[in-house]
């Protein structure tokens, strides 16, 4: 079963070498030409059409309660970005705002959320990554307001606009409210690369995690990305809430295995030199307390007790693959998320559960 944004499966958080948005501020800018000059016709309506009216307009938009994954690059502006969005009455879209961060600059570049353009300016035209945050933050909550007015509570459909612009908004409230992939490529290959001469649906390669997973490695040819919601949503995960508290030694074991964030993928591997997904488990469960669970996939589910994923708890082990063929093995830390060592020229990594879901849990 394919998952996208809600429920993708992703075993890797690789990089992504995403498309550049400068096309975006192109778009509006044809739009704009093409509305005064009267020629745009019946795509008009398409992309802006009749306001569609909510009898509460301030429906909450849905959005994840915290962040997996991010770089210490993008960790750095977290009291930044809580600062702007509070200015902006918008607390609660921290989480998004750092995941976009995440996506569009992993908190390298000046214009950390790549927003110049949302301001009409060049790409990359903020020097500062104050300027950056305060305009993407600018535009999101509008992006808020505007999908509010329209019914639209979709996160996805958020995420979105941030790239498409508004105008995705409006077409997502024409058509169910609520974004998907398909309607994401749709508006992608019949909108917005047609409006920049790209007529034909030509694709080109795109090749990752998340476009391997929705199986569809291509973007559109002066399309944009359709996949931006779910690489966005890869930094996000749902806070619950209902995560039972962490006994001392479950912690300890835990803290253990977070030490060794980024330690290189290695194939056989058995050290902190690098290692496999076996490798990892079996070291961390030695250190932090003491067992010898073996370093092997298929040994180590045999070691405790078999349980469904539904029962598991922070400190369990998580496995895939059918009983006595096992090909993945990672521990679980609890509200959704897991810590394994993914696979060659990857790093050991947090990754939330509903992109890669296992088949079974062990507890010790």
């Amino acid at each position: 079963m394919r998952h996208s944004f809600y429920a993708s499966m992703q075993l890797l958080q690789q990089p992504q070498v995403l498309i550049k948005k400068g096309w975006k501020f192109l778009v509006i800018l044809l739009l704009g030409l093409m509305v005064v000059s009267g020629s745009l016709g019946g795509v008009l309506s398409i992309f802006i059409g009749e306001s569609e009216s909510s009898t509460d307009s301030q429906a909450p938009i849905g959005f994840y309660g915290g962040n997996v994954g991010l770089s210490p690059e993008t960790e750095q502006y977290r009291g930044m970005v809580q600062e702007v969005l509070t200015q902006y009455g918008i607390p609660e879209y921290e989480s998004v705002i750092l995941a976009i961060i995440q996506v569009e600059s992993k908190g390298l570049l000046a214009d950390v959320m790549q927003s110049s353009e949302s301001a009409g300016l060049a790409p990359n035209a903020f020097t500062n990554p104050l300027q950056s945050i305060e305009q993407g933050v600018k535009y999101m909550k509008a992006n808020i307001d505007y999908a509010r007015e329209r019914g639209v509570t979709d996160v996805g459909a958020l995420l979105m606009g941030y790239n498409f612009g508004t105008a995705y908004i409006q077409y997502i409230a024409r058509n169910g409210g609520v974004h998907t992939l398909e309607l994401a490529e749709q508006y992608s290959k019949n909108i917005v690369a047609p409006s920049l001469g790209n007529t034909t649906g030509i694709t080109m390669p795109y090749r990752n995690a998340i476009s391997e997973a929705n199986g569809k490695p291509y973007i559109y040819y002066n399309g944009g990305n359709f996949h931006y919601a779910d690489l966005v949503g890869q930094y996000l995960v749902a806070g619950t809430g209902n995560q039972e508290a962490i006994n001392g030694d479950v912690q300890h074991l835990l803290q253990v295995s977070k030490q060794y964030l980024g330690v290189p993928y290695v194939w056989g591997g058995k050290t902190p030199n690098g290692w496999d997904c076996s490798g990892f488990v079996g070291w961390v469960y030695k250190e932090a307390w003491g067992i010898d669970v073996s370093t092997w996939t298929v040994t180590q589910a045999l070691v405790g007790d078999r349980i469904p994923v539904s029962e598991a708890k922070a400190g369990d082990m998580l496995f895939w693959g059918p009983t006595g063929g096992e090909t993945h093995v990672a521990i679980y830390l609890g509200d959704g998320t897991f810590i394994h060592a993914p696979q060659p020229g990857d790093v050991t990594k947090i990754t939330p559960m509903q992109y890669f879901y296992p088949d079974f849990a062990v507890r010790m």
